[in-house]
């Protein structure tokens, strides 16, 4: 039991890190590129992003299936 337990950890904590890696690049890269455009084209392409980014319901694809 102790073995499953220890390898959950190890799982949650790549996990973690790689999802803290995703947040990280879009706010160092994303953000900075972003702040360098006028307001009104920075605020367009960010509505952009939010039209083409994955919505709620679409969760699941991206999670980890038996």
């Amino acid at each position: 039991m102790g073995g499953v337990v220890q390898v959950l950890a190890v799982i949650s904590a790549v996990g973690s890190g790689l999802v803290g890696g995703v947040f990280f690049g879009f706010s160092t890269f994303v953000m900075q590129a972003l702040r360098r455009l006028p307001s009104a084209q920075g605020l367009a392409a960010m509505q952009a992003i939010n039209v083409a980014a994955p919505n709620r319901g679409s969760w699941p694809r991206c999670s980890v299936r038996p």
